[in-house]
């Protein structure tokens, strides 16, 4: 795609804003960065955005930006397609893409893409570790939190490892991975796609556009995953932490083994995982087929597995005091994932459980919080709707505080020697925090003070 000398728009800031804008400038094109937050509040992109001579215009998204017409928008991930000012744009025509639509004309290295609606962070940075342990030269990037056109531009590159939400594939219409990866779906998001068909719909296009040159790697455990299986025209492989898979890696035993066609092999122990919960042996088998995919030796994989020890804000431990251990789990921002959180522990739990509503049904997380909790702490905008949800399942020991402070505060009053104080909140973070980073790191912060 030639970009020297076409108009193109960005709509919103921040990180994913910034670097697509930083390239396509560099490449030639005109483009203007639109934002509606409050200058004061972008100062720092901004100041970026000067420094290069990028036209910038915030606090409002003008109809006049759209004539003449931009060649495309790329809109940040986090702004909805039902804004005013994308109705309009699309109302004229103008297509609206996401960054990760451009990947391939910004470089020609295999793409390695993972979605799903938990674990894809896991399985991106297990992937990223083991094709550095494997000595090639990779780019990590996307919704991890790293702008993949910064990542890949101008760069001679092995492979590309990229985290693809919802959100961004909404806005795709050619994007195609050589390998795509889909951990799971359970309901999220509904506040923005509305339904979990749509949701699932979005999720699908990250192999929609694969033929049989592609690889195509999906949950054998997830009943949705089987039920979209028949609409890749992909090389299917499979992952499961409970049984032997048609083909694609499995865990048999407690021995993880490589299934091609009719071919069986050993790959390592399980007991190498160093990471918790029977979810994060998924994440780290669908990095194994994507290893296996590219043709690395087993000795390689097997030392990246023994290596990794995983990602921050995803169940990380972050210490012991006074006989209480604390986990970080801050990305846990839906009921499935808090769910698999709680399973990943024998002892008992204090759990911080609230945040921004993302519009979820609690039911299946209250039950398995009866379950395995011997306390809650309730914070936040969510934290009244989930107390309705408890008391339907005649659930009382827990405490209802407003802030996200007073929370912690108080699972270090209550928690005994021996116990656990879990922040899986089930919930986003924007009522308090920009993100869900900034939320674990002010956990860790706290249990210290």
């Amino acid at each position: 795609m030639e970009f020297k000398g076409k108009y193109i728009l960005i709509v919103g800031a921040g990180r994913t804003g910034i670097g697509i804008a930083k390239v396509l400038h560099d490449l030639g094109a005109k483009v203007i960065v639109n934002d509606g937050g409050e200058e004061s509040k972008l100062e720092k992109d901004l100041s970026i955005l000067k420094s290069l001579g990028i036209e910038y215009v915030v606090s409002k998204h003008p109809f006049e930006l759209l004539h003449p017409k931009p060649e495309f928008i790329v809109k940040n991930p986090g702004i909805s397609l039902e804004i005013p000012f994308i109705q309009y744009a699309l109302s004229l025509g103008i297509p609206v893409i996401s960054d990760i639509e451009l990947i391939n004309s910004l470089n020609t290295a295999p793409l390695v893409a993972i979605t799903g609606t938990n674990g894809k962070t896991t399985v991106t940075s297990f992937i990223g570790h083991l094709f550095a342990k494997a000595n090639y030269k990779e780019a990590v990037g996307g919704n991890i939190g790293i702008s993949i056109a910064e990542s890949i531009y101008k760069k001679d590159l092995d492979i590309i490892i990229a985290e693809v939400s919802s959100f961004q594939l909404e806005c795709t219409f050619n994007f195609k991975p050589y390998v795509s990866v889909i951990t799971n779906f359970s309901p999220d998001h509904l506040d923005r796609h509305k339904t979990f068909e749509n949701y699932i719909n979005q999720k699908k296009k990250i192999f929609l556009n694969q033929d049989d040159n592609d690889h195509t790697v999906l949950n054998f455990d997830n009943k949705i995953c089987r039920d979209i299986s028949s609409e890749t025209k992909g090389n299917l492989y499979w992952f499961s932490a409970e049984r032997e898979v048609p083909q694609g890696a499995y865990i048999e035993g407690n021995d993880i083994y490589w299934k091609r066609g009719s071919y069986k092999e050993l790959i390592c122990s399980a007991e190498i995982i160093n990471i918790l919960g029977n979810f994060n042996r998924e994440n780290i088998l669908a990095g194994v087929i994507v290893g296996k995919i590219f043709n690395l030796s087993n000795e390689v994989i097997t030392e990246g597995i023994r290596t990794f020890n995983g990602v921050e804000h995803r169940l990380e431990f972050v210490g012991e005091i006074n006989g209480v251990k604390y986990y970080n789990d801050s990305k846990a921002t839906n009921s499935d994932s808090t769910i698999k959180a709680l399973e990943a522990f024998k002892e008992p739990v204090t759990l911080l459980l609230g945040g921004y509503d993302k519009g979820e049904d609690f039911w299946a997380l209250v039950q398995k919080v009866k379950e395995k909790c011997k306390k809650v702490i309730l914070f936040g905008a969510t934290g009244e709707r989930i107390r309705g949800f408890l008391n339907k399942v005649e659930y009382r020991n827990y405490y209802h505080v407003k802030t996200f402070e007073e929370a912690v505060f108080l699972a270090k009053e209550k928690a005994n020697p021996g116990e656990i104080v879990l922040l899986s909140p089930a919930c986003a973070s924007w009522d308090e925090f920009q993100n869900f980073e900034q939320r674990g790191r002010f956990f860790k912060e706290l249990i210290y003070r």
